[in-house]
């Protein structure tokens, strides 16, 4: 029987926000950008559908904004499954 549920909103218990720049950052260099980290950080805060968007323009529309999703969700789906490297 579960007596409680936990929602973190704010990041207070667990730090994703790091966890996914981190691994968006990765990707992003993966892919071939070389522009300004900062320009990146615009995606906090945002959709999944703007964060799409905001980084198929980061990267001038080079790479299809279908294949950006797929391949931060699988990027994503294997760095929660397997866990991090310290």
């Amino acid at each position: 029987m579960i007596k409680a549920v936990l929602f973190d909103m704010d990041g207070i218990l667990l730090d994703s926000e790091s966890f996914y720049m981190q691994g968006t950052i990765s990707q992003m260099k993966s892919w071939g950008y070389q522009g300004s980290i900062e320009k990146i950080y615009t995606i906090i805060g945002t959709s999944m559908e703007e964060t799409y968007d905001i980084l198929y323009h980061l990267l001038n529309g080079k790479k299809p904004k279908e294949e950006i999703a797929q391949e931060n969700d699988l990027y994503f789906t294997k760095k929660n499954q397997f866990g991090q490297k310290k």
